[in-house]
């Protein structure tokens, strides 16, 4: 059975998950380092696999190299995003200036694109693309055929949704990415990039801006 565990990490308090199932372990945003993420992912070193990235800015990656260069796992964000893995300005990490040291740029081993599915043990991801909060957002639907998760990073937050405001945000994108997850078949608990933990259900029915968007979609 899928195991979820979560650190709000750094002075933005993303949150970064460490996921399990069987002899497999993946983390999705790493974005920052501190000793109580270390004592989190320590056990699961050797069965970290991959480091999961669903977008390119700072307070989700910042300890994506480290993570690395500790258990060895492949790296993977999508292609208009991986920028952000290498260069400070993109992923507004010299900007902010808020982070335990400076940005350690790294190449990225997996390039997603939309509707990759990826496997990591038991686990089966699928890449969902979901620009709007910027340009390479993605979601990831993660299944081991006992359970299954959607984690949203700043794309979908609990009533609320992810600002538009940075390079490459766009409000209309993002609105047709929240009705793209609308429309997901079932229901799933939804892990966001801030703050706690819903429904994908709850989100249809009272998130104002999943609501409009789908709305919006079928004028």
């Amino acid at each position: 059975m899928m195991k979820i565990t979560c650190t709000p990490v750094g002075a933005i308090a993303a949150n970064c998950y460490l996921v399990v199932s069987g002899d497999a372990a993946l983390v999705i945003d790493p974005g920052d380092w501190s000793q109580a993420l270390e004592q989190k992912l320590e056990p699961y070193m050797d069965k970290i696999r991959l480091i999961l990235l669903t977008h390119r800015h700072a307070d989700h990656l910042m300890a994506a190299a480290w993570l690395q260069e500790k258990s060895g796992a492949q790296t993977a964000i999508h292609l208009d995003d991986a920028a952000g893995l290498m260069d400070p300005g993109v992923s507004l990490s010299a900007e902010l200036g808020v982070f335990a040291a400076p940005q350690q740029p790294l190449c990225p081993d997996l390039v997603l694109k939309d509707k990759e599915v990826l496997e990591c043990g038991d686990m089966h991801i699928q890449v969902l693309h979901t620009p709007g909060h910027s340009q390479g957002g993605v979601c990831y639907l993660i299944d081991d055929g006992n359970k299954s998760a959607l984690f949203t990073g700043d794309t979908l937050f609990a009533g609320e949704i992810g600002r538009t405001d940075m390079p490459s945000g766009d409000y209309p994108t993002l609105m047709r990415s929240l009705a793209r997850l609308a429309e997901l078949p079932g229901d799933y608990p939804v892990y966001p990039g801030h703050g706690v933990y819903t429904l994908l259900s709850r989100e249809r029915t009272q998130n104002p801006y999943m609501v409009g968007a789908v709305k919006g979609m079928r004028l």
